[in-house]
């Protein structure tokens, strides 16, 4: 077994950077179906929509920045802690197995 004491704080923070950015994505293509649906809805009842118009198409766009960089600002924090923890207390083994040519 390996023991894995070290992790790439750079490399972590990179790869959730665009996991998260892509969870963003749809969670803002959900909020902005859910805010055009809404706003479709209110506008048959007289009432002002042009927020829930203006929201819906700004949160694909805010939704991933937002999600990636606080994905990556919190797996950063994680891979440091961990780090730290692995310095002191031991890392996680693991099995690494190495296809034969």
């Amino acid at each position: 077994m390996a023991e894995l004491r070290k992790i790439g704080v750079v490399s972590v923070m990179k790869l959730s950077f665009v996991a998260y950015a892509i969870i963003g994505l749809l969670v803002g293509l959900a909020l902005t179906a859910v805010s055009l649906l809404m706003t479709a809805a209110l506008s048959s009842a007289d009432a002002p929509s042009s927020v829930g118009f203006l929201f819906g198409p700004l949160a694909i766009i805010i939704m991933p920045i937002l999600y990636g960089i606080l994905g990556a600002l919190f797996s950063g924090l994680a891979a440091l802690i961990y780090n730290f923890l692995a310095a002191h207390v031991g890392g996680i083994q693991v099995l690494i197995l190495f296809p034969k040519d």
